[in-house]
């Protein structure tokens, strides 16, 4: 069975249907209920044929050709603690004010000197006005406030979830950003089956009001790419499979750079045991692109 059909998903912090949010004045735990989004079908991939190889009969005198050993796998250019402290710096967590004395936890990373930031669509399905409170570092410190300037139409018009999956991103900006450090997205940024990523996001599935306000950490995990369709990354279980997570990063140990971003995970009482979703780094560029008429580069230096 494709790992993108009959999966129930919860995002990785609030749900693209109905936004989970704190209660300013209670605390978190383990048995509040746990909300469940409709069913993620993505179509099925064409059939493919494999032709067998024609046999051959070597000559009497031709000598076989020398089977050569594969070259070795490239070694990764970045160790965890190196992301990890580029992280520190183009990591954000925004804290939202939301109706009904509530916030909205989630994460995002900056992707430009100007300040914008890449997080999800979903993040601000519930709040009245689109404008929150940037922290950064860890534990979370508050250094800027940002505005939502980017929300797919392919999201808000998307009639289920398997649509509005393929739109969830959304780009913020910083009002009067300090200088910054930010993440590189390259439109063409290759992904393979069996790779090993670097997450980084503020999880906060399992916290309290009071320590998401004043202790919320980075956190750091690796994952595998066990799936993807050019659009959608699925990877191994993760510590980073929390609540609070969606808009965290998937980083490359090549590049040092976003691969995609999280915007799901699977249905599951043990963190551990969830695989994450995530939106791929191409797909991004094409959402604006489509969007907009404008790359990914472009619409952020006329934005």
């Amino acid at each position: 069975m494709k790992l993108f059909r009959d999966i129930f998903l919860v995002l990785a912090g609030v749900l693209i249907i109905g936004v989970l949010a704190y209660e300013r004045t209670s605390e978190i735990t383990n048995e509040s209920p746990r909300p469940v989004a409709p069913v993620f079908e993505l179509p099925e991939a064409p059939a493919l044929t494999v032709q067998e190889p024609l046999p051959m009969t070597p000559a009497a005198n031709e000598q076989p050709e020398p089977v050569l050993p594969p070259p070795p796998a490239p070694e990764p250019k970045f160790s965890t603690d190196e992301l990890y402290s580029l992280g520190l710096k183009r990591m954000v967590n925004l804290l939202c004010d939301a109706p009904g004395n509530q916030v909205i936890v989630v994460s995002g990373f900056l992707i430009s000197e100007q300040g914008h930031i890449l997080t999800n669509a979903h993040a601000s399905d519930k709040l009245e006005e689109k404008r929150c409170q940037v922290r950064r570092g860890s534990p979370a410190r508050a250094f800027a406030v940002a505005e939502e300037i980017f929300k797919p139409l392919g999201y808000e018009l998307g009639s289920g979830i398997n649509e509005k999956a393929r739109y969830d991103i959304a780009i913020w900006k910083i009002a009067l950003p300090p200088k910054v450090e930010f993440f590189n997205l390259d439109p063409e940024s290759p992904v393979m089956i069996g790779e090993t990523l670097v997450a980084l996001s503020y999880p906060s599935e399992l916290l309290g009001y009071q320590t998401i306000l004043n202790n919320l950490t980075l956190f750091s995990t690796l994952t595998t790419i066990i799936d993807a369709d050019g659009a959608l990354i699925a990877s191994s279980h993760t510590l980073s499979s929390q609540m609070g997570s969606s808009g965290g990063a998937l980083l490359s140990t090549f590049t040092g750079e976003p691969v995609g971003i999280i915007f799901a995970v699977a249905e599951g009482e043990n963190i551990a045991e969830r695989t994450l979703y995530s939106v791929s780094t191409p797909a991004i560029n094409r959402i604006v692109l489509e969007e907009t008429g404008q790359m990914l580069v472009e619409f952020l230096a006329a934005h």
